[in-house]
């Protein structure tokens, strides 16, 4: 069920894909970004938006009926909406993303765009990579000691076979302990 045109699947085979995902969960449009490993996040006013103009690494409707994706192989997909459900947003997550704090970023934006409270505001966390999987090097753990709170407890030191030192990172700690410490309240991850 692949809806990536990006690796090599056919065309129509992505685009029945898509249709079966709409019909699916009953969604008239699904609008993807165009992903950059950046902080930029993007409200989403229409379906009729263009996906093609959109360039950033989270965004957001409070349209009923709009779907919002991203895509992921490794990274981390926030998911963050409002307990009224009267809006949603998604965050792509991976290193990049967390160092900047792009989930906090959202919720912001969300809450004032909205005016909702952060603590009426909820949070899944999707599948990514593990922190056992995922190592890192010192220029990754230094860039989250200049912009994250409390970054150290989101790093394991571990020892390659070569004897060099790298450092394990767990995205999923990192985004939720942020997330909460503003008062989010998590759902059950997926």
């Amino acid at each position: 069920l692949n809806l990536s045109y990006d690796v090599g699947d056919k065309a129509c085979h992505v685009e029945e894909n898509c249709v079966r995902v709409k019909r699916t969960l009953g969604l008239p449009a699904i609008l993807t970004v165009k992903q950059t490993h950046s902080d930029t996040v993007l409200p989403i006013a229409s379906e009729q938006t263009p996906s093609e103009s959109l360039e950033g690494d989270a965004c957001f409707t409070d349209r009923p009926g709009l779907g919002l994706g991203l895509k992921v192989a490794d990274c981390l997909p926030v998911y963050i909406y409002a307990a009224d459900s009267s809006c949603i947003g998604i965050a792509h997550c991976g290193w990049r993303g967390t160092a900047s704090r792009i989930a906090e970023k959202t919720a912001r934006q969300m809450s004032r765009r909205f005016a909702i409270p952060l603590p009426d505001l909820r949070f899944a966390l999707g599948p990514c990579i593990c922190p056992n999987c995922y190592q890192v090097g010192d220029d990754v753990r230094d860039r989250f000691s200049e912009t994250f709170p409390a970054a150290d407890k989101f790093f394991a030191p571990v020892t390659t076979a070569k004897g060099n030192v790298r450092h394990s990172l767990d995205l999923r700690a990192a985004n939720r302990w942020l997330l909460k410490e503003m008062g989010l309240t998590e759902t059950r991850s997926l």
